[in-house]
């Protein structure tokens, strides 16, 4: 079973043995989206299944104050909208392209029939059910008992390993806006920025045009680390 730092590597559909992984990517066609582009709104019913190919979607919704609040930022080959499909439960959160991006569609009856073909997709469902879980407690404990510190240096950490380009040992380039990173975490980009800055004298990381480069990770690390053991709740 692969650890949480592969899972954000990989896609329940790319672990399939090959000839019923090509039987899935047989039955999906293409979908191209422009910067901005919504793949589907909170409160819909999903059409299907979709494979991230190209490019990044994120994942967000909009409090009764207008402000938005980011759940994810998803990169290839993360599959989104499973979860929804298998429950016949409306969307929770607003897909939004944030770049040129090409997707692959599996239709609800496709993907159904292909579940029953193959009874083993439904323990890699339930795998991949589990992580999410678990990063979502490990989301919820984060906001509850961790400094805004801690908790960046952990989105930053999480980003860079699921879509960050590595451009050597221990250093990775994220294509991401500081107004994103503040709707992460509930904050101001006044905030963020004063971090990023801080961060960035003691070269940690280095601030770049619409990006951020993590100049060393194992730095990352240990600041988002530095007070997660002392306040694990029991029992998860």
């Amino acid at each position: 079973m692969p650890t949480l730092k592969e899972h954000f590597k990989s896609s329940w559909i790319q672990v399939l043995p090959e000839e019923i992984r090509s039987e899935f990517r047989s039955k999906m066609s293409s979908i191209d989206l422009k910067n901005g582009q919504v793949l589907y709104s909170k409160g819909d019913f999903l059409a299907g299944i979709y494979e991230i190919r190209s490019g990044s979607i994120k994942l967000s919704a909009f409090g009764f104050n207008g402000n938005e609040m980011v759940l994810n930022i998803c990169h290839p080959p993360t599959i989104i909208g499973d979860l929804y499909v298998i429950t016949n439960s409306k969307s929770l959160f607003t897909a939004t392209s944030m770049a040129k991006s090409e997707l692959g569609i599996l239709p609800r009856e496709s993907f159904d029939q292909l579940r029953a073909k193959y009874p083993a997709v439904n323990e890699l469902l339930l795998k991949a059910a589990s992580y999410r879980q678990f990063w979502l407690y490990q989301f919820l404990q984060d906001l509850s008992v961790l400094d805004i510190e801690a908790r960046l240096a952990g989105r930053l950490r999480d980003l860079a390993f699921s879509m960050g380009e590595k451009i050597s040992d221990g250093a990775f380039k994220l294509a991401l806006k500081q107004d994103d990173l503040a709707n992460m975490l509930g904050v101001t980009r006044q905030t963020v920025n004063q971090l990023l800055k801080r961060w960035e004298e003691a070269e940690i990381i280095e601030l770049v045009y619409r990006g951020v480069k993590i100049r060393d990770i194992g730095r990352l690390i240990a600041l988002a680390d530095s007070n997660r053991e002392s306040s694990k709740p029991q029992g998860l």
